[in-house]
């Protein structure tokens, strides 16, 4: 082979390495651009999906209080603390929950997030039960004894629990007690320990009560025994309410 034909070949191998790596090179560079676009299209769309969510057009316009009544309405809609105008993504279900859980008249509550505006909140209240002995003072409180409110002198209208000192077996049992009581019996209504037993003035007759256990059956008995005709005076004894006793004056 002549020394022409040879270097010609030379020229040729040098020329194609050349373009393949001109090729690889232009094929990298295609690559990286490519790659760099996906990231700015995925960056722009993430960016706008952030923006949309903490936009006013997916902000709180409504917050919804099923479950109160009407008075409460803005007190707990304050308490829940949320604001109109507040991006709906950021308002946390069970912060919210946490919050009402701190106002003692709340039992339980449930909180809905219902897009693309609206906050709903169901709540339980806790209802009143009885006044009872607090220290120096009185207390009306639910039938799981949390306290409502204070007063110096009970109000009206609500049974009255007398256990002082406080023995907890026995106030949650007399509180059973009251709270399924005949609405219409509440007034003047007491339960109170003599001894180590619970007793219970109710429509003007006492009942005895014994242990604090099987209340909410010894309430119902009652109710019906007081919806007939008893001889004033009698006492009504409920310590077994499937077989209760009425002893004449």
């Amino acid at each position: 082979m002549s020394p022409t034909k040879q270097l010609n070949d030379v020229i040729e191998i040098d020329r194609r390495l050349l373009r393949r790596r001109r090729e690889v090179a232009e094929g990298r560079a295609r690559s990286s651009l490519s790659r760099l676009g996906i990231f700015l299209l995925f960056a722009l769309f993430a960016g706008l999906v952030v923006w949309l969510f903490r936009s006013p057009l997916l902000a709180v316009t409504e917050i919804s209080v099923e479950g109160a009544l009407p008075n409460l309405v803005p007190e707990l809609r304050s308490e829940a603390g949320i604001d109109l105008g507040q991006p709906l993504v950021t308002v946390k279900p069970s912060v919210v929950e946490a919050n009402l859980k701190s106002d003692p008249r709340v039992l339980a509550s449930e909180v809905d997030l219902v897009w693309p505006h609206q906050v709903r909140i169901r709540v339980t209240l806790r209802l009143p039960v009885a006044w009872i002995v607090n220290g120096t003072e009185w207390a009306l409180v639910g039938v799981d004894a949390v306290v409502l409110e204070t007063a110096g002198e009970p109000g009206s209208g609500m049974p009255q629990v007398i256990i002082d000192p406080v023995e907890q077996a026995a106030l949650l049992g007399a509180l059973e007690f009251a709270s399924n009581l005949d609405p219409l019996l509440f007034a003047g209504a007491r339960v109170e320990v003599r001894g180590e037993e619970l007793w219970a003035m109710v429509g003007g007759y006492e009942a005895r009560l014994g242990r604090a256990i099987d209340m909410a059956e010894k309430a119902r008995v009652l109710n019906a025994l007081l919806r007939q005709s008893l001889v004033p005076g009698s006492i009504i004894n409920l310590i077994a309410p499937s077989r209760p006793a009425i002893i004449p004056a």
